[in-house]
């Protein structure tokens, strides 16, 4: 059977084309599977990947489903991430925030930027869960911290409408200017309007 990590780890060589390795997601997808079989948690979300996106393999959203599931058994937060994913836009699964928010919960507290992201997106609309923008802005700054852009993004729309927090465009320009620095380009077109609106000027903006 061979080595899982190692397989995995092979499987990740053909799929980034690293150490020598030529691109190759058929031939990725083969270690992947042969990894994921043995019980690997993370080689299972990456086949669950290679299903989801058709990477050398026949896409199957089911299939992605089942590996993404298997990896979340394990308490993998790729894997659980990667099933969350699937109920919160019912991909191969029945849409279920509820389900989703669990999933990225549990994603989120092991460290998952973007896990901790769609927490906070989750609180912030009210989706699986009531509204609360103060639980919502903890897991925003969680994530941006860890410099999601997405996240950072968040922060400024809240602090530019109050939500959540006192209303203050000084801090949601800060904000947006950190996500514009990480290639946001509509963070920079919504700190350009604040300039031209006179919401802040660019010396504090």
């Amino acid at each position: 059977m061979g080595d899982p990590v190692a397989q995995r780890e092979l499987g990740d060589c053909y799929f980034y084309g690293k150490n020598g390795a030529e691109r190759d997601a058929g031939t990725a997808y083969t270690w992947y599977a042969k990894a994921a079989e043995q019980g690997d948690a993370l080689a299972q979300f990456k086949l669950g990947e290679c299903y989801n996106y058709g990477d050398g393999v026949e896409s199957s959203v089911k299939k992605a489903v089942h590996w993404y599931r298997e990896s979340a058994k394990q308490d993998c937060p790729e894997g659980e991430m990667g099933l969350a994913n699937c109920y919160f836009y019912g991909d191969g699964i029945k849409q279920d925030y509820g389900r989703a928010l669990k999933l990225y919960k549990k994603a989120a507290e092991q460290g998952s930027h973007r896990a901790q992201f769609k927490l906070g997106h989750l609180y912030s609309q009210g989706k699986g869960v009531k509204l609360d923008y103060a639980e919502a802005i903890k897991w925003f700054e969680k994530s941006a911290k860890q410099g999601n852009t997405e996240a950072l993004s968040a922060l400024a729309r809240c602090h530019a409408f109050g939500e959540g927090v006192k209303q203050n465009y000084n801090e949601a320009a800060r904000w947006y200017r950190k996500a514009a620095k990480r290639g946001d380009m509509v963070a920079q077109l919504l700190l350009d309007t604040m300039h031209a609106e006179g919401h802040v000027n660019k010396k504090k903006g």
